[in-house]
């Protein structure tokens, strides 16, 4: 994986050569933020994932309180 990105990030850079020696910077700059928003995404569907296993729960609770 970070092999594919080193490539993705030389392609980039190679291919924001017109800016110069900005080029680099510009895909590094990228992919961090690629991978950011990736990360705050996964954080995001995990804080999802955790309510409604909570929500189970409580529900679970209920049925039994219920029960007896």
């Amino acid at each position: 994986m970070r092999k594919l990105r080193r490539a993705v990030l030389r392609n980039e850079a190679n291919r924001l050569s017109r800016h110069g020696r900005n080029g680099k910077s510009i895909a590094i700059f990228r992919s961090l933020w690629d991978d950011y928003k990736e990360l705050k995404q996964h954080k995001e569907l995990a804080r999802k994932e955790k309510g409604l296993l909570e929500q189970i729960r409580s529900l679970k609770r209920q049925r039994k309180a219920a029960a007896l």
